[in-house]
């Protein structure tokens, strides 16, 4: 738009309104269970699970879930959801 090479509405156009309305629903997910405190109730689920397997296992254990979340959402959608657990985690 700015070099004139697109048209504003071109631009508009090309937009995913669909992802975007997703990712701020994701986003708002993810706020909430940070308030609420769900997401600390899973990260010390977490880690009672792998405390006594060491710090690998619980990252590794955070790459598995959000491997497994992307199967069935955006790469985005499950890092907003899952990045209040890791750092309650932390």
């Amino acid at each position: 738009i700015v070099t004139g090479t697109l048209r504003p509405r071109e631009a508009y156009e090309s937009i995913n309104w669909q992802v975007v309305f997703m990712l701020a629903g994701v986003l708002a997910l993810g706020t909430a269970m940070q308030k609420t405190g769900i997401a600390a109730f899973l990260a010390e689920g977490l880690t009672f699970i792998t405390r006594h397997l060491g710090p690998m296992i619980a990252v590794s254990s955070m790459y598995a879930l959000t491997a497994v979340l992307t199967q069935f959402m955006s790469n985005n959608a499950s890092a907003a959801l899952l990045v209040p657990v890791a750092l309650n985690a932390a």
